[in-house]
């Protein structure tokens, strides 16, 4: 059986889902490249640019990935009811709080 519904929280879902998963795709990539240009005994000079390309690619990646995962979840209790909706939206919220103070751009 198929999930077919007319709600737009639907379309906002798929759209948060695939953001998310794209943008922590971008960040493994980038840690992962990071981890190996950084290491102490690679036989290559690395240019300070492309480190600094690949830092703010992991940053971004990892920032617009999260918060696109806290917004899919916030979103999935409006398919239920109003009162789940409300639920998840606040849980996801609080979330995103947490994750802003945790963050290098959030409180110092």
């Amino acid at each position: 059986m198929v999930f077919v519904s007319s709600k737009k929280s639907v379309s906002w879902m798929i759209a948060a889902s695939a953001l998310a998963a794209c943008s922590l795709l971008v960040a493994v990539i980038a840690s992962w490249r990071l981890i190996i240009l950084l290491h102490p005994e690679l036989p290559i000079a690395v240019e300070p640019f492309i480190i600094k390309i690949l830092w703010s690619g992991m940053l971004l990646g990892y920032s617009l990935g999260f918060l696109s995962l806290l917004a899919c979840i916030g979103l999935s209790g409006w398919l239920r009811s109003k009162r789940s909706g409300l639920i998840t939206s606040g849980t996801a919220l609080v979330a995103v709080v947490f994750f802003v103070l945790a963050t290098p751009f959030g409180a110092n």
